[in-house]
């Protein structure tokens, strides 16, 4: 027979849950900013006039689609927790 969680379970859970939330947060912020960084420079003028500027272009483009794909896993994670974090309250 299982036994329901104490409150004190639940607290400790709850805690648990708003720190990840607000690492996944810290992480969101951090790739959003990097997002606008690389947007920046790709669009650069000065950027395609460069020796290797082509080459730099396309991996600041590779980049930026990781980041994207990055901030979208934590955005899922994010929205994961809230619900879990909504469940329990």
């Amino acid at each position: 027979e299982s036994e329901a969680p104490s409150p004190k379970d639940e607290r400790k859970k709850q805690r648990q849950a708003q720190r990840e939330l607000g690492l996944a947060e810290q992480e969101i912020e951090k790739l959003e900013a990097r997002i606008v960084e690389l947007t920046k420079s790709l669009e650069d003028p000065e950027l395609y006039t460069r020796a290797n500027g082509v080459e730099e272009a396309k991996r600041l483009g590779i980049e930026l689609e990781k980041v994207k794909k990055r901030l979208e896993a934590a955005f899922e994670r994010w929205n994961s927790i809230t619900e879990s974090i909504e469940q329990t309250s």
